[in-house]
C-alpha cells in the first residue's frame, strides 16, 4: 500500500533516499539527493521533508521542508548516508556527487546547514572516458566507548567502482569525523578487478553495513562492530 507519493517538477536524475532522526525528535525524516536536469549543468541538491499524517482525513502527506543549494556532482551517482559521526547525540547527513563530500545538519524544522566540503582525491571523480560510482555506508567500525566511540557514534565507509577503457578496480575508504566536520581518513584499499581492456561501459555497485559474523569475533565478547558488504558488476553491450 502506498500511503503517501511526491512529484518535483522537473527532469531529476539519479535519485537516492534516506531515513533518520535529523532533528532530534525521536522521529524518522527523509533526506532526497537528486541530479538536477543536465540544462542544470553537473549538480545536484539535497532535500529534507518528513512524512505528516492528518487525523481528520486520516490520510498521509509527504513535506519537503528544506532544499540545498547546489552541489558538484562529478560521478555517475549520488548516494546519501546519516548518523552521528560526531558522538554528540545529533545525526549528520552525508551527500556525495562523486569526489565531493557534503556534510549537512538540520534544525528542528529540518532546514538544512552545510557544515563541511571534503574535496577526496581523483580517483572519486569521473572525467572523460573515466568514470566512477560512488556508495556510501554509516556504519559502527570503530567500538571504543572508553575514548567516545560507543555503540551510538558511526563512522563513514565510501566505496569507489571506477572503469575506463583498460581496466575496472575497486577503492576503498574508512572515514572518522572530527568535532568540526571534517572526515578523517582512517583506512583505504585498492583493488583491481578486471584488467583484460575489455572497455566495460556499464557497471553498477551497491554496498551495505552490517554486523554479518556476529560478536566476539574479534575476541572481545561483546564487540558490535560492523563488516561492509559489497555487491557489483560490470558488462559490456554490444
Amino acid at each position: 500500500k502506498i500511503l503517501a507519493s511526491c512529484d518535483f517538477a522537473g527532469s531529476y536524475r539519479n535519485v537516492d533516499v534516506i531515513l533518520g532522526d535529523f532533528n532530534g525528535d525521536l522521529a524518522k525524516e527523509i533526506a532526497i539527493a537528486m541530479v538536477k536536469p543536465e540544462s542544470a549543468g553537473d549538480n545536484f541538491i539535497v532535500k529534507t521533508g518528513r512524512l505528516n499524517y492528518d487525523d481528520q482525513s486520516r490520510t498521509y502527506a509527504l513535506a519537503f521542508n528544506s532544499t540545498s543549494s547546489d552541489l558538484y556532482w562529478s560521478g555517475y551517482t549520488v548516494d546519501l548516508a546519516c548518523g552521528d559521526f560526531r558522538g554528540k547525540g545529533t545525526q549528520q547527513i552525508i551527500a556525495s556527487g562523486g569526489r565531493k563530500f557534503y556534510v549537512f545538519e538540520t534544525d528542528a524544522n529540518l532546514a538544512l546547514t552545510l557544515k563541511t566540503t571534503s574535496d577526496l582525491d581523483d580517483y572519486y571523480g569521473s572525467s572523460g572516458d573515466t568514470k566512477t560510482k560512488v556508495r556510501l555506508a554509516a556504519g559502527l567500525f570503530h567500538f571504543d566507548p572508553s575514548n567516545g566511540y560507543d555503540f551510538n557514534r558511526r563512522q563513514l565507509a565510501a566505496v569507489g567502482l571506477k572503469r575506463d577503457k583498460d581496466d575496472l578496480w575497486i577503492k576503498i575508504t574508512t572515514f572518522d569525523m572530527d568535532a568540526n566536520y571534517n572526515l578523517v581518513m582512517k583506512a583505504e584499499k585498492n583493488e583491481t578487478i578486471d584488467d583484460n581492456k575489455r572497455d566495460f561501459k556499464q557497471f553498477d555497485l551497491s554496498l551495505s553495513a552490517g554486523n554479518f559474523v556476529g560478536h566476539g569475533t574479534s575476541g572481545e565478547e561483546n564487540n558490535p562492530a560492523m563488516q561492509l558488504a559489497m555487491a557489483g558488476s560490470a558488462f559490456k553491450t554490444l
